[in-house]
């Protein structure tokens, strides 16, 4: 998604604005209000409020996207087990740093029961995050980095909800220690699932770490 920046300050205006006060609760109005603009301003880039709306999930993918790749060139990974949870602790990092897109996406989620469009573009949001994963797994099989002879879609779709599940639990509570403990009990039991070698050891958090250990 390529965005001019007022397009993107729109966008994340209009997230926080739904983290404040709800979804029912946000408009053009609200949002327009927010920035110091005329309403106008919000439909010169965006037509209707609902292309508005649908342009958030798009926009939160894309910068968790952006925060992983980043977190994982930071890291240094290389080897599809560094790849597979630096993949898990970025996503932390990502929720650790934007609160707000993840009430925005949890909102999306609710929406789903009662609006086919927002399921669908839930469903593709989850659909391109288990790929990831599943090319993760494989990458590890096709190496002899994993031993692991099993379904690796179920697999992935398995890890991807425990990720999700985590990341609403935390941030429901605000526990963010929390929130890392129970990512290295997914990755510790991931790790036997795989018989990854080798398996992790601890050791001192890292540089990377420490933005999301703390």
């Amino acid at each position: 998604m390529k965005n001019n920046p007022k397009k993107i300050e729109i966008i994340k205006t209009a997230i926080k604005c739904i983290a404040q006060h709800g979804i029912e609760s946000t408009s053009a109005e609200t949002i327009a209000k927010k920035m110091g603009i005329a309403q106008s301003g919000i439909f010169y880039y965006f037509p209707s409020q609902d292309e508005l709306f649908n342009s958030l999930d798009g926009f939160i993918a894309q910068t968790n996207h952006a925060v992983v790749t980043k977190y994982l060139a930071a890291a240094g990974a290389t080897s599809a087990w560094e790849k597979l949870t630096g993949h898990l602790n970025g996503n932390l990092l990502w929720a650790k740093k934007n609160p707000d897109q993840v009430c925005a996406l949890l909102i999306a989620m609710a929406k789903t029961s009662r609006n086919r469009s927002a399921r669908e573009r839930v469903n593709k949001l989850f659909r391109v995050g288990e790929e990831r994963i599943a090319a993760l797994l494989t990458e590890g099989i096709q190496n002899k980095e994993f031993a692991y002879r099993e379904d690796v879609t179920e697999l992935a779709c398995f890890v991807h909800k425990s990720l999700s599940g985590i990341l609403i639990g935390a941030y429901y509570s605000r526990h963010w220690r929390e929130m890392a403990f129970f990512q290295g009990v997914l990755q510790s039991h991931l790790a036997e699932l795989l018989k990854a070698k080798p398996l992790p050891r601890p050791r001192k958090p890292s540089p990377v770490d420490r933005h999301i250990i703390f």
